[in-house]
């Protein structure tokens, strides 16, 4: 299967409306196609930035998530023996249109991550906002640039899991929109 007939995330094949509830939906879904354990698969990262970004943004997003999967793989000891339990999730909290138009749109997407490791980093919570320029392109929106920035971040209430329970809990959990 090319990369080019690889439906977008979401299942949607037809591409997203060309409103801001459309552009609200691309982002988020092509957030959530980026999501997880998929950083650590390049292949899998290639193939995906193919179907949801813009023909003149797609190398330099492939190149900026290939580092960004080598150096998290390094920080998580994935591929070590023994293989860690690795924990890399995020999910959507709110949203925001800080632009739109019927050619370009800005989405930024209020999310938490969980990310740690059994080898390496003990779980830890980020609370980020990754803001998505798209663009109009071949009847559906594509990524043209994506931003990240830290918060914002609410304080932690209670006591946090001791990371064995965690790292023991966590994969108990199915991901929502992913197949089991």
């Amino acid at each position: 299967e090319s990369a080019e007939s690889t439906p977008p995330p979401g299942g949607r094949s037809s591409g997203y409306a060309r409103t801001r509830e459309g552009a609200v939906a691309a982002a988020a879904d092509y957030l959530a196609a980026l999501n997880g354990r998929v950083i650590l698969d390049p292949a899998v990262v290639r193939r995906t930035l193919a179907a949801i970004s813009a023909a003149d943004a797609r190398e330099r997003l492939a190149q900026a998530y290939a580092a960004a999967a080598t150096q998290l793989r390094q920080q998580l000891g994935v591929g070590t023996v023994p293989e860690p339990v690795v924990v890399v999730r995020a999910a959507p909290v709110g949203y925001r249109v800080a632009g739109y138009a019927p050619d370009a749109a800005t989405v930024s997407i209020w999310r938490v991550g969980v990310v740690g490791s059994g080898a390496t980093v003990e779980p830890q919570q980020s609370w980020r906002t990754e803001t998505v320029a798209l663009v109009w392109e071949g009847g559906t929106w594509k990524i043209a640039s994506l931003r990240s920035a830290p918060g914002p971040t609410p304080p932690l209430a209670g006591a946090p899991t001791p990371p064995a329970q965690l790292f023991a809990s966590v994969p108990e959990f199915e991901e929502f929109g992913r197949e089991p």
